[in-house]
Order: structure tokens, then sequence, then C-alpha cells
């Protein structure tokens, strides 16, 4: 059993959300002899491991069921039921940032009220706001009708799901929409037996002679072959030791499906003449699930009931994708990649990523550059250069560190759309994604504009100040190159390895622009002491202490995100910041805001290179 979910923005753009790497959840449920509750993946390697526990790989058929115990641990069937859909409103905050205004669950026609009502309970103690529940069948012809499928108001339709189990319903359709009219259903006959099957095919054991953990092992190897061979001929599968690998080809897999499809189209003549009609009858006859990708399947379908069997586009996600009216292409067909919203439903946030920084960099390279006004007619001496031919004015170099640094932070926030330019997958191998190729692109192009942005920043201030290149230079591009180089080295592992994050782009590489404003304005504050205050007085240095605390606490914001590690972090770091504060420790102020910012981008990094668990290869 499976979980699929769909968001849909309010302009019709859909997007199919994935778990584990793959573009569906696992449904199966872990429960550890602690009461800790996994799913997906996680799930199946837990239960294939030697810990204690329960392992339950079809939670919503258990979800009436009281208590379940296995393993030394006690549950119900209603919090087990719960937990995949725990995973999937975790998604979905992390990528909207906050509730969805309505959701909606499929389940299967044969559901009455008291198993819909239980299944709303589970949705509630997920996280999930009030839900409808849709029947199946209704999602899958309403999909095929707002694609195109002609079915009058007053005929009939036959859907036949081959999902984890089983089910064949006649539809009505009436000006309102579809209603049932008939169902049979085998919960037990679907992709489930079909992997205990191979399972037992390939091994040669029945679950109580091979050991529990053994048994699900093997489940797992042949779940995973049967999704191999939808495209290779042939598979070998490991086999927990002393087993040696096992060779598995489509056609034993299909010797072993044959059965299922033929019970399959068996249901659907008994739900047809249940409704007392003729296949002739018959608008369409729509065939759904994930068996419905094998051509075998339409094959024996249409053989028996009589008549043409319509296989549906994604025959997996039709169902959620017609309970959530997600019509039309995904956000990533046809080699068009919208990594942003358009301009009316663009998040502010995501504008403010951008503008803040670039309006906050603009702001300190035209303060820093105000010094030739505030001194006419003197030259400009950096901090530490003693050249004999460079008297007079002593210069905040820090504003010049930070402008440039913020300059390049603008960039790489604008990265996505950067990468919208960029072709998907030129170059790199086809399984490459383009979503990671078009932002590791965009990452690459961002870090080289924003570090030429810096070099301008550099040679734009040398100009107008008349003071020698090279130290202005030095200061504006060595303050950016730690961090265009590590984020042009994000983009270029996400581009060569093909994997988008799970939580899409714009929440994975959402910088804390809190973080950009302190030090902005703690810059500014030093270069209001230094350009326009008396020195020595206690205003001023009131003022430059607020400004060196400020850099501290945008350090601070920037290297931490929880909470909790911010509020262990910021104030001793602020604290640090505010007592080395001084017109010769401006720069050192610089560097520390340009670390913590690398350190964030080193963190991206280091996810995207060690920890693959959040990362998916979204096609």
């Amino acid at each position: 059993m499976s979980t699929a979910a769909v968001l849909v923005w309010p302009d019709g753009q859909w997007r199919l959300l994935r778990f584990d790497d793959q573009p569906m959840l696992l449904s199966a449920v872990f429960v550890s002899s602690t009461g800790r509750m996994s799913a997906g993946v996680e799930a199946w390697q837990a239960a294939a491991g030697a810990g204690e526990g329960l392992f339950v790989p079809s939670p919503s058929r258990r979800i009436r069921d009281d208590v379940i115990s296995g393993g030394g641990v006690t549950t119900t069937g209603l919090e087990v039921a719960a937990e995949p859909l725990r995973r999937v409103a975790e998604m979905v905050g992390q990528i909207v940032g906050g509730p969805v205004a309505d959701v909606r669950l499929v389940v299967p026609a044969t559901w009455g009220p008291r198993r819909s009502m239980l299944l709303r309970q589970a949705a509630h103690r997920a996280g999930l706001p009030a839900v409808a529940v849709v029947p199946a069948p209704v999602a899958v012809a309403d999909l095929m009708v707002a694609a195109g499928a002609v079915v009058p108001v007053g005929g009939h339709v036959a859907v036949c799901d081959l999902g984890g189990g089983v089910e064949a319903t006649v539809l009505l359709r009436r000006a309102d929409g579809f209603e049932v009219v008939s169902v049979r259903d085998d919960a037990e006959g679907g992709g489930l037996r079909l992997d205990e099957q191979l399972a037992v095919s390939l091994n040669g054991h029945t679950p109580p002679s091979m050991g529990t953990q053994v048994w699900w092992q093997v489940v797992a190897a042949a779940r995973s072959a049967k999704e191999q061979l939808s495209t290779q001929p042939v598979v070998t599968v490991s086999l927990p030791p002393p087993h040696p690998p096992v060779v598995l080809t489509g056609q034993q897999v299909q010797a072993q499906a044959s059965p299922l499809w033929e019970q399959a189209a068996q249901l659907t003549v008994e739900a047809v003449e249940a409704a007392n009609l003729q296949p002739a009858e018959l608008s369409a006859v729509f065939l759904t699930g994930g068996g419905a990708a094998a051509l075998q399947a339409a094959q024996v379908v249409e053989q028996m009931v009589g008549r043409p069997v319509d296989v549906v586009p994604d025959p997996q996600f039709a169902a959620v994708r017609g309970a959530a009216r997600a019509v039309g292409p995904p956000a990533g067909a046809a080699g068009w990649w919208p990594v942003m919203p358009r301009l009316p439903d663009l998040p502010v946030r995501r504008l403010l990523g951008v503008l803040v920084p670039a309006v906050a960099s603009a702001a300190l390279f035209v303060e820093f550059l105000m010094v030739k006004a505030r001194h006419p007619g003197q030259f400009v001496r950096p901090v530490g250069n003693d050249e004999p031919d460079m008297p007079n004015l002593v210069l905040t170099w820090g504003q010049l560190g930070v402008a440039s640094l913020l300059a390049l932070l603008a960039c790489l926030c604008g990265a996505a759309v950067l990468g919208a330019v960029l072709p998907a997958n030129a170059g790199l191998p086809r399984a490459a994604s383009s979503d990671a190729v078009r932002m590791g692109g965009g990452l690459v192009v961002a870090a080289v504009l924003g570090w030429c942005v810096a070099a301008l920043y550099g040679v734009g201030a040398s100009v107008y100040l008349a003071a020698p290149l090279g130290s202005f230079l030095r200061w504006a591009m060595l303050c950016t190159l730690p961090l265009a180089l590590v984020a042009a080295c994000t983009g270029v592992v996400a581009a060569v390895r093909g994997r988008s994050p799970a939580v899409g782009w714009h929440n994975w590489l959402r910088f804390p622009i809190l973080s950009v404003v302190p030090a902005a304005v703690g810059m500014l504050l030093l270069a209001v002491v230094y350009g326009y205050m008396a020195a020595d007085t206690g205003p001023a240095d009131t003022v430059q202490r607020t400004g060196g605390f400020l850099i501290g606490v945008g350090a601070g914001l920037a290297l931490v995100g929880p909470l909790v590690y911010r509020l262990v972090v910021v104030p001793p770091l602020a604290a640090v910041t505010m007592a080395i504060v001084d017109i010769h420790t401006s720069g050192i102020l610089a560097a520390i805001y340009a670390a913590a910012v690398t350190c964030w981008w080193l963190q991206r990094l280091w996810q995207l290179l060690f920890h693959p668990d959040p990362w998916t290869s979204h096609a």
C-alpha cells in the first residue's frame, strides 16, 4: 500500500509530492519498542532490522482495530493510520509554510461512514485541518472527464482499480457529479498479494518458516524488483544471507500477476452485472491503480469485459489528482520549470529574499562612497595601510565587505530565476532531474554574477575615491570568495547528481533574511559614528557598541536556525562583537558575518553530499 499526495495552488498549478526518493510514500508503519512510529522506507528498513517492534504494512486496513499488538508493542489502528498522514502534513507544511485551505482524502468506494469518520480523526491527529473524503473511482472519473473523456449525463462508466487491493465500480454521471451504483472488491487481491507471492517464489519459503524479519526483507526486495522491472527486462534480487541473489524476469512477474488481473476483470464484470447493465451500455471503462501500467493487465480486462478499456494517464496518481482537481500538466512538464509562481501569487517572503539584501547592499555601498562628499579634497587611507602617498582619512572598511557580501547573497537568493532560463539537461545524464540541473546551473551563475558585482564594487570604490585599486579589490573579492565557492560547489553537485530537495528548492535554499537586517543596520551605525559623530564621546560609543551588537546578532541568526539554538548562540556572539567593535576592527566584524553566511551555505552542501534522505530525484 502507498500514499500519494498532490499540492494544488490557487492558479491551478500542481505538484506531486515525493517521499523517500519516490513519488509515493510507502504507507507501512513500524512501531518500535519505545513507541516511536516511522512510515515509508524507514518503516520497511526497521521491520527488516534486528530490533523488536510492530510492523503494519497496510495501516488503512487496520484503522478499525481498537488494539494492534505484536513484537512487544500495543497500539491502535487510528494511531497507525495517522502516521503516513503525519508525514504528508509535515511535507506540506514545509512547502507551503502553513496549513492548506482544503484537504481531500481518497478512499475506496467500499468504505462506509464509520471508516471515513475514523480516517478524518486520523487526519486530525496528523495535523491536517477538516478534510473531505472522496471515493477513489469518483475522483478518477472526474479527472478523465476534465481531461476530455466523453461521458454524458445519465451515462455509466466502470472503473477498475488495480492498487494495493482490487476494486471494480460502476458509476452513474449525474448533473452534479458521479454516483456509485455498484462495487465489487478484494482488499487482499492487489499489489501487496503480488509482492508476497513474488517473495515466496524468490525464497521458496512461507512467512512462518523464514521468520518475520527475514520475511519482510524478502517482501521489500520483491517489491523493489517488481518496480525495476517496469523499465528493465531482468533484475538481480539480493536476498538476506545465506540465500544467494536470484534473477527475476518480467515474464515471471507477469505469470504471478496474471491471476490477479483475471480476478480484477471478473470483479469488473460482476460490478457491471450488479448495476443491471451490459458492457455495451457503458460510456467507458477506465483502468487505474499501480497495476494498470502493465500492458497485459489492460488486455486481460478488455478481453473479459468485452469492450475497449482506457488506461488513465499516470494511473498510480489518477485518483489523488482527480480529488484535488489537478488537471493538465504538472509544474515541471514540457521542459519548463516554473521556479517561481506567477506574480499575483508570489509570496512576499520570496520577493524580500532578493530585495532585502539587494537594498541593504546598495545602501551600504552608497554610504561607503559618501566619505568623499563629507571630506572633499582628501585622500582615503584604508585601515592598516601606512603608505606615505595616502594620508588624511581612515576608511571604515567593513562597509565595503558587507556590501559586497550582501550583493552576492541577493544574487544567490535569485538563483531560481536565473536557473529558469537555462537548458534543462544539457550535457548531463538523462536521469538527472531538470529541476536540479536548472537550479544547480542557477546557483553557479548567481555565484559568478555576485562575485563580479563584488569586483565592480571594489573597482568603483577605488575609482570614485581616487585610491589604489589593489587594496579595494582584495577586500571586496576576498570577503565574498568563500561564499561564492561554496554556493558554486552546491550548484555543481546538485546538477551532477540530479537531486532536488523534497521540500522544494525555494524552501531548502531560503536563507534567513532576518539576519541581513541587523547586520546591515549595525554596519550603517558604525558608518554614522565614524563619519558624522565626534569620536570619544558617550553617544558615539553607545551607537558604536549598538552597531557591533547588531552585527553579532545578524551573524548568529545566519549561523543557526532553530530558536533554541539561537538563544544559545546569538547572545554570546553579539556580546563578543560589541566588545571588539572599533574603527580598526570593522573588517573583522565583516569577516565574522561573512563566515556565518558561508557556514549556512556549507550546511546545505553538507546535506546534499552526505544526507540523501531529504532529497529526491524530482522528474
